[in-house]
């Protein structure tokens, strides 16, 4: 007796039957899986990349401010101010006469004499002060009365305003030397402390 050729396959083997006849399966690989991302880890790579954005985003924003902090000391008004006053502190005082200067009472003036280019004369024929009305510091210069120590209150004198927003200003004198030590009303901006020597006879 003929058998059915598909009675013959084993039910177990890589074959199965269709209407066309038997086909070939190949059979589940042990330990193969899905590829794909869990809801559980789409959740905790978020939280991740959150928690990194916002640490970023502080770090950045510190920096910012700090920068700002340091262009503002090194380019802002006080900043300016800070150096225009030490270079002209440095400049009236290293052509200042030797023999006299006047420091106001409450140490917050300084007044010196210096004599023009080439001169001859035998006092000096120029005075340049500087000091501090409310919270402003000035310079003032005009002429002396010839012969004299004594301004001359009828010549014209100019004003130039070295600073603002200060808060203490203090000159000291010992020998040649002139000192000069400033302060702002604003804590975080840095004094101004200058000492400088006067040469002329």
């Amino acid at each position: 007796m003929r058998k059915n050729a598909f009675a013959l396959i084993d039910p177990g083997s890589a074959f199965r039957m269709t209407p066309s006849g038997p086909k070939a399966v190949l059979p589940p690989v042990k330990g193969e899986s899905y590829k794909g991302f869990t809801l559980i880890e789409l959740m905790v790579t978020m939280s991740i990349i959150s928690v990194v954005t916002l640490a970023a985003g502080m770090l950045l924003a510190g920096g910012q401010h700090n920068w700002n902090r340091l262009y503002g000391r090194v380019y802002g008004d006080p900043a300016t101010d800070s150096f225009l006053i030490q270079r002209v502190f440095d400049a009236i005082c290293n052509k200042a006469s030797l023999r006299k200067c006047v420091i106001g009472e409450g140490q917050d003036s300084l007044e010196v004499y210096y004599w023009d280019h080439e001169s001859i004369a035998d006092t000096p024929e120029n005075y340049a002060r500087i000091y501090r009305e409310d919270a402003d510091v000035f310079l003032e210069h005009g002429r002396m009365l010839a012969g004299t120590w004594q301004v001359d209150t009828e010549s014209e004198t100019n004003s130039l305003v070295l600073a603002h927003a200060v808060d203490q200003l203090i000159f000291a004198a010992q020998d040649t030397a002139l000192r000069m030590y400033l302060t702002y009303q604003d804590p975080n901006i840095l004094p101004v402390v200058s000492s400088a020597v006067r040469h002329n006879k």
